[in-house]
């Protein structure tokens, strides 16, 4: 695998968490929402209170030599590990 492909892999699991918790925040809103106090309360809630990790979504585009640095730094070496302990 390729340091791009497994930014690209990494980036999709990412985006399929945000789309899970972004689903649970509307819900929870929106009940929220229904039961809430004007008074006390005067601005309503929004999806991203209810989420555990919001993070606005920013395109930060990583050079090639970041990912081959990442890739072979910390990617490469969890691989050997993992063959080693499985050839024993």
């Amino acid at each position: 695998m390729t340091p791009a492909q497994y930014d690209a892999i990494q980036k999709r699991y990412e985006s399929n968490l945000t789309k899970r918790d972004l689903g649970f925040g509307i819900v929870s809103s929106t009940i929220a929402n229904c039961n809430r106090n004007p008074k006390k309360r005067p601005k309503p809630f929004e999806a991203k209170d209810f989420m555990p990790v919001y993070k606005e979504q920013k395109k930060l585009k990583k050079s090639p030599d970041e990912l081959l640095h990442y890739f072979q730094n910390f990617v490469v070496p969890r691989f050997e590990r993992a063959d080693k302990t499985q050839g024993a």
